[in-house]
């Protein structure tokens, strides 16, 4: 089976997987390579994985991956209505639909953006 790993740096790798993690519940530690790097599995599909390690991340304005779920418009009021304990967010002040779909736009607390979306094809 085919695994997908996304690549991130954070300012602190700990605090980058409590967010994944606790904040928004979608991941789960899967190894701790030591030496700052961790990665972290969607609790969804256990074939995609974040790699965590430290480092300043690219600081692009653009999102660097995109998780799909099937219900995005709940997990976007379910995040809205709990507090961030790690300093990411949410970008978007609600979801975005267009017709083939939603998403919306969150940042970690290194600065990383990623999109959660739903097509609807």
């Amino acid at each position: 089976m085919s695994r997908i790993q996304v690549h991130l740096k954070a300012h602190s790798v700990e605090e980058a997987r409590r967010f994944y993690c606790e904040d928004l519940g979608l991941f789960a530690l899967h190894q701790d390579y030591g030496m700052d790097t961790v990665s972290l599995v969607f609790e969804r599909n256990p074939n995609v994985f974040l790699i965590l390690s430290a480092g300043s991340p690219p600081g692009s304005e653009d999102y660097a991956f995109a998780l799909e779920v099937e219900d995005c418009g709940g997990l976007f009021d379910q995040l809205r209505a709990k507090p961030f304990v790690t300093g990411g967010r949410i970008l978007s002040e609600e979801v975005f639909e267009y017709p083939l779909g939603k998403n919306f736009l969150l940042r970690d607390p290194s600065g990383n953006r990623f999109l959660i979306f739903r097509e609807d094809v």
